[in-house]
């Protein structure tokens, strides 16, 4: 197994690995842009992480604590696929929150939107509806 891990730790590893006969598939990392809207404070929140859904719960169960603490009806209003970099997606993210724009997020919401510039990267994670 030794020769597994030193093999993933390279950073040029193929879609898979043959060691002791077997074939070892590696595990793409996914960022993902997510947004969360909370009806109560009629607020959005915008985010990226690994796995959006398991970060919703997080936030969820953290009440009082940072921006998303304050209220507990936040509800995955829409996901974006970004890239295996993270500094891809927090770069997204940043980009969207400086442009302070309840109209960009709202049009991003709509399933018809088709991103232009930086935002041209983002792939809608389709089974996400209200």
């Amino acid at each position: 197994m030794g020769s597994l891990v030193r093999a993933q730790a390279e950073e040029r590893r193929p879609s898979h690995l043959f060691v002791d006969g077997l074939f070892y598939f590696k595990k793409f990392t996914v960022y993902y842009i997510y947004f969360l809207y909370s009806e109560a404070a009629d607020k959005y929140y915008v985010g990226h992480s690994q796995d959006p859904f398991k970060r919703l719960e997080q936030y969820l169960a953290n009440s009082g604590v940072k921006y998303t603490g304050s209220y507990d009806d936040w509800k995955l209003k829409a996901v974006f696929e970004v890239s295996p970099i993270r500094g891809e997606a927090d770069k997204i993210e940043k980009f969207i929150k400086r442009q302070k724009s309840r109209n960009l997020l709202e049009r991003m919401l709509d399933s018809k939107f088709r991103g232009t510039g930086v935002l041209a990267q983002l792939i809608r994670v389709p089974h996400v509806r209200d």
